[in-house]
């Protein structure tokens, strides 16, 4: 199974965050692939595989940094539908394989 296709990117802000302290422990994190950290625009753009990591997992590091909530109901929607559609794909693809249910059982 071709893991590219699980390959995301995601811009968050830096609000509060001490940038060195966020850059080392995502670069420490298993699945991260690039971080690209914008201190005079104070966010983080990050890319990751999704079957390794996840939102919720980035959200973890920004908080041991120090970062705040996202401001507004708009940021926080997006960011729980984020959440939701990563974990709708891990979860599709970790999902066992069944037959088809339109197929007859064998032997009958």
């Amino acid at each position: 199974m071709p893991t590219d296709s699980f390959i995301v990117s995601h811009s968050l802000p830096l609000r509060g965050a001490d940038i060195n302290k966020l850059t080392a422990i995502l670069s420490n994190m298993q699945g991260i692939q690039a971080i690209c950290a914008e201190e005079r625009g104070r966010q983080v753009t990050l890319t990751y595989n999704l079957l390794l990591v996840g939102l919720s997992d980035i959200e973890n590091a920004f908080d041991v940094a120090g970062a705040k909530e996202p401001l507004g109901l708009i940021k926080k929607i997006h960011r729980s539908w984020t959440k939701f559609t990563e974990q709708n794909a891990r979860d599709s693809v970790l999902a066992p394989i069944r037959d088809c249910c339109n197929r007859p059982p064998a032997g009958g």
